[in-house]
């Protein structure tokens, strides 16, 4: 039985009338020039773009014989910096993003082999740094294909509190190491999902509800029916490092995505950026649960805290970690493992996915009891006593307890 679930977007073919329907532009943008133009460069490196970034591209519609909106290389990039390829030594997809020296600097710094094995570190892995064979001063970072930390939406209040632990973990680590994200938005929080997807996505991040090769919507699993989803924190482009922890910490500018940060409204011309990844974080977690969600409201202590409108009031990173800690040990049982419930529902979506949530809890339990035998046995041994006195009379129960419980094929007798 699979969760009755809002419709999701159509793709390129989800009805005749694409074909003619001109919604995707047919020939390159000029950022996707630009990655094209560089695309001789990569695979010198090991990356091969898709074809529609390859030098002398001709549209697969023009030869293959099928409709324009049925051929993937028809759905274009809408990414300026990033771009997707496949890694030529093993086939394994990968995102490539053009950086300054110093995002890439700061990037690479959370990708040593110490920082790798660090638990607590959230941070995008770099894979390979790259410098332009044609323009010293251009580089590029190579890392994992991700996809955006709420695609697909979250399902139940255990995959909510994951997040929120992990992405608090990521904001400590940082911290300790002297560096303020500033601009921990929607945008730059990601996902390994591909645990979730098991017949992939499409690598272009504005259409990985697709299949690779675009053919139909991806299926996927929840985060909570997967062994381990990880969230990291990517572009560090306006990020700030201070390497001596006694030196101010202070930046100026008002940069940044989340534009209900109090210090980021002009009035300031220099501020404290480790208060506003604090702030940001927590904006990030009203936006996306409270606001949304009647069952995230035990996160609601936590978020006014991180939120404060004077920076000096507001939590620590590792402040809110703590209290973060002390909210998750109070949310177990069945209402960790509920599903999150939209503010606005209609009541007959409410009910179907009620009666799937209690589906689901139902296997969940049934699952873990037969996974344990000796509480299993517990279990049974009570109802099977009742049975047997009510049916054959008290004297014959301990009797047929022996034999089904003690006198097994094969045992001792």
């Amino acid at each position: 039985m699979s969760e009755p679930r809002t419709p999701t977007s159509p793709g390129p073919r989800a009805s005749e009338s694409n074909k003619h329907t001109p919604q995707f532009p047919l020939d390159l943008h000029t950022h996707e020039a630009w990655w094209r133009d560089r695309s001789a460069f990569l695979e010198l490196k090991g990356y091969r773009l898709r074809p529609r970034f390859r030098p002398g591209w001709t549209p697969s519609w023009y030869s293959n014989g099928k409709a324009v909106y049925d051929c993937e290389d028809v759905l274009d990039n809408k990414e300026r910096v990033l771009t997707d390829a496949t890694r030529l030594s093993d086939g394994v997809q990968v995102a490539i993003k053009k950086v300054s020296s110093e995002e890439a600097c700061i990037a690479m710094m959370f990708s040593t082999s110490e920082s790798f094995n660090d638990p607590m570190n959230h941070c995008v892995p770099i894979i390979d740094h790259l410098i332009d064979n044609s323009d010293n001063e251009q580089e590029y970072i190579v890392m994992p294909l991700l996809r955006s930390f709420d695609s697909p939406e979250f399902y139940s209040v255990t995959e909510l509190l994951d997040f929120a632990r992990q992405t608090l973990e990521g904001l400590v680590y940082i911290h300790r190491r002297g560096v303020a994200h500033r601009d921990l938005s929607d945008y730059n929080i990601l996902m390994d999902g591909n645990a979730m997807y098991p017949h992939g996505f499409h690598p272009n991040p504005s259409w990985q509800f697709l299949l690779p090769d675009a053919s139909d919507i991806a299926d996927y699993k929840y985060r909570s029916d997967v062994p381990s989803v990880r969230y990291y924190f990517a572009d560090f482009g306006i990020s700030a490092i201070f390497e001596d922890p006694n030196e101010p910490h202070l930046v100026h500018g008002i940069d940044g995505l989340d534009r209900d940060v109090p210090e980021l409204d002009g009035h300031l011309e220099f501020h404290d950026p480790f208060p506003v990844d604090v702030f940001t974080l927590g904006n990030q977690y009203r936006k996306s649960f409270l606001d949304k969600y009647t069952n995230a409201e035990f996160m609601r202590p936590l978020v006014d805290a991180m939120t404060r409108e004077d920076p000096t009031k507001r939590l620590l990173a590792e402040e809110a970690l703590i209290q973060f800690e002390r909210i998750e040990g109070r949310v177990n049982g069945v209402s960790a493992r509920w599903r999150l419930r939209p503010r606005e529902e209609r009541a007959t979506w409410r009910l179907a996915r009620e009666i799937y949530t209690v589906m689901r809890e139902i296997s969940y339990l049934t699952k873990k009891l037969l996974s344990k035998p000796y509480v299993l046995a517990a279990t049974l041994i009570p109802f099977t006593a009742t049975a047997i006195a009510v049916i054959q009379g008290p004297h014959r129960v301990m009797d047929r307890i022996r034999a089904v419980f003690l006198l097994r094929p094969g045992g001792n007798h």
